[in-house]
């Protein structure tokens, strides 16, 4: 998913109860900060999507140029696309993943050059 817009007003989105959605965001700000998630731009983050009977609210500020590119994919697809090099990923994100019903979100950490190219890649 790609959010590219500037808001003339200040938004409050609130996400429904009881609607299932994915099971993991990975989430990339290019620009803009998203203060709702505590992401600011050149920041990213994996958390747990929407669940069932989950409620919230999401708030943007007006007059804020917004990029965040956003990846929804479930954890069973995740782990399954990375299984021959599991070994490989951040002994972190292998506990998040192995103990996701446990955990909210893990903030990731500072978008890398590497991850810029990709999805300047993709934007472009």
């Amino acid at each position: 998913m790609i959010d590219q817009y500037t808001l003339q007003e200040n938004l409050v989105v609130e996400t429904a109860p009881g609607k299932p959605g994915f099971d993991l965001e990975f989430s990339f700000m290019i620009l803009g900060d998203n203060h709702t998630e505590q992401t600011l731009a050149g920041q990213n983050f994996l958390c747990l999507g929407f669940e069932p009977g989950i409620s919230g609210l999401v708030d943007w500020q007006a007059g804020q140029r917004i990029l965040k590119f956003d990846i929804h994919i479930t954890v069973e697809a995740f782990v399954n696309a990375i299984a021959h090099c599991l070994e490989l990923v951040d002994p972190k994100l292998r506990q998040f993943l192995e103990h996701s019903d446990n955990i909210d979100c893990f903030q990731m950490g500072v978008n890398t050059p590497a991850m810029c190219t990709i999805i300047y890649q993709i934007l472009n």
